[in-house]
This record gives structure tokens, C-alpha cells and sequence, in this order.
């Protein structure tokens, strides 16, 4: 099996596994992926799952131990069907948390995944979990950092760009909850920074493919009005944007009717984010698109985020 190979065709699929289960050899496709032969007769049901990250691990029968013996990762076996059952829980709470995470560590992996991808950056990125992500610069040490465990809310800003002359930056944030459902709170704040953001990207396409002269401080209004009809004024206290060029931060029109008026219009072949957020004591909440316009027309360049992400 070329684990590395499978593990990287999972993660561009944005998947967290693949779960593979066989009994009398009657699902041969598994046998062709995994690229194995059993050590053993298949009478009893055995179980093998590839993380999209980190060690496989595999669960066979106490009689038929030896099944999975050629396939790397860690493996156990069980005995009777409550002891399968349970097993198979421990497996997937192993795999759901596999090792102590902190903040830092996973700042650390994804500049790790920056330089494999040619991307640089000039600081960061943010990784952030409940009440530190209300801080909206934030930036985690390995010193000064908290642990991500189960139930807590988990802000990621990351930006970046290609090393190479003149490459201009991308500049998102998204949102995950490490659990099954994420609290009627967080999911409530979450959809209401989301419509912010999705307003504000409407005034921006609507003038422009209207031909219609837009400023910085219009695209604020659009998401901070909102906010604030919602009764979370006070918790939004950051501009909603700011222009990106081959610098994180631009040299153009901000997004912005907080700090400053900003009256600069918004002109074609230039680009910015829309990033409301609403901040509260104990999570916070953020969601960053970049918008790029052109002659017409503009529009979001990269996927944006609608729901929060379980992890």
C-alpha cells in the first residue's frame, strides 16, 4: 500500500479517512486499494482505516490476529460482537484525538504545509480556540498557547502567498468545532457573521456589474448594519475589510466605516477581503473571503465558507 500517496489523494478530497471492512472476502475493491493479501483465512469481519493524517489502524479477529499483518499501523483484535463494537469506538475516538494538539502545533504544521506548497508569508498564521479567538490578532507560542480538545470552538486565519515576483496574497478565515454538533450559540453567531459577509459581497457585485461608483465605507455598512440589527453591534469592533495586494495588506480602498471613512473607491483590478467577525467573552467568530474586481464584474476567489466544520 502507498499510504503516503492515499493519504495525499485524501486530503485534496478534503476527506478525514477511508474506513475499509471486508468478511468472506466478498469486497475485492478493498484488497485492490490496500494492495494487500490477508495473512490469514477471512471468516470474521476485520476493519482497517487510513487517516487522512497520521497512523493507520487496523482491527481483526482474535483468531485471524494476523490478517491485517502486512498493512502498516497499529492493530488490535476483539473476540466476541460487544467486544467489536467497542473496539471500533475506541478506534475512532483514538483517531478523533489522537495525541495533545495545542494552538501553536497546528500553526507550526500549516507553515510546514505553506513551504511544501512554495507559498510564504510575512507572520502567523493566527490558529486560535474560544475566547482567544475573540482577540482578533491573536497569534499562538509555543510558550503562551492553549490545547484543542473536544467542544471547543477553533478560529483559523491563514495567509499566504507564492514565492515568486509581483504574487499577490490570499487571505481567508474559516471556523471549526471540534465535536459532533457544535452549540445552538455558536452555530447562530456563526450564521449571522456569514449573511454579514455574504451582504457585503452583494454590494460589492451588484455595483460593479451595475457600473455603479462604489467607496470603502459602503462595503462596511453593508455587513456592520446587519450585525448590529442583530444585536451584535458592539462585538464587531474591526473594519469588515482591507485591500490585498502583493503586501497582506494593500495599498487600496479599505472595507471600512469603523476606524476610518474610508471614501477611496473601489476601482477595477484591485482586491480585498470581507472579514466580519463578532467577538464574544467566550468564542469568537470570523468569516474571510477575497473579493477581486474586474472590468464589470466582480467576485469571490475562493470558496467560501458555509457551514462550520466539524472536526
Amino acid at each position: 500500500m502507498k499510504l503516503e500517496e492515499m493519504q495525499a489523494a485524501l486530503r485534496a478530497e478534503g476527506l478525514d479517512g477511508w474506513l475499509f471492512f471486508d468478511h468472506h472476502r466478498r469486497d475485492p475493491l478493498a484488497y485492490r486499494v490496500l494492495q494487500f493479501t490477508p495473512n490469514s483465512p477471512v471468516t470474521r469481519r476485520w476493519f482497517y482505516y487510513v487517516p487522512a493524517d497520521g497512523e493507520p489502524r487496523g482491527l481483526a479477529h482474535r483468531i485471524e490476529a494476523e490478517t491485517l499483518a502486512a498493512l502498516p499501523g497499529k492493530h488490535s483484535t476483539y473476540s466476541d460482537w460487544d467486544g467489536l463494537g467497542a473496539s471500533l469506538r475506541r478506534v475512532g475516538t483514538t483517531l478523533r484525538a489522537r495525541e495533545r494538539v495545542t494552538e501553536w502545533q497546528m500553526q507550526q504544521f500549516i507553515l510546514k504545509r505553506f513551504a511544501e506548497e512554495g507559498l510564504v508569508n510575512d507572520h502567523g498564521p493566527d490558529v486560535a480556540v474560544n475566547a482567544n479567538a475573540s482577540n482578533p490578532h491573536y497569534e499562538p507560542r509555543a510558550d503562551a498557547c492553549s490545547e484543542i480538545k473536544t467542544g471547543d470552538v477553533v478560529l483559523m486565519d491563514m495567509w499566504a502567498k507564492l514565492d515568486q515576483p509581483e504574487s499577490v496574497y490570499y487571505d481567508i478565515t474559516w471556523v471549526g468545532f471540534c465535536g459532533q454538533q457544535p452549540p445552538a450559540e455558536v452555530e447562530q453567531v456563526f450564521g449571522i457573521v456569514r449573511e454579514a459577509r455574504d451582504r457585503a459581497v452583494r454590494r460589492v457585485v451588484d455595483a460593479v456589474s451595475s457600473k455603479r461608483e462604489l467607496r470603502g465605507y459602503e462595503v462596511d455598512d453593508a455587513a456592520r448594519s446587519y450585525i448590529q440589527e442583530r444585536g451584535f453591534g458592539e462585538y464587531f469592533f474591526h473594519r469588515t475589510g482591507h485591500s490585498i495586494g502583493s503586501d497582506v495588506h494593500g495599498t487600496g480602498a479599505n472595507m471600512d466605516n469603523l476606524e476610518t471613512h474610508d471614501e477611496r473607491k473601489i476601482i477595477p483590478w484591485t482586491g480585498f477581503s470581507v472579514e466580519p467577525g463578532i467577538y464574544l467573552p467566550g468564542f469568537g467568530i470570523r468569516s474571510e473571503v477575497n473579493v477581486f474586481v474586474g472590468d464589470g464584474e466582480a467576485r469571490v476567489t475562493g470558496e467560501a465558507q458555509d457551514k462550520i466544520v466539524l472536526i
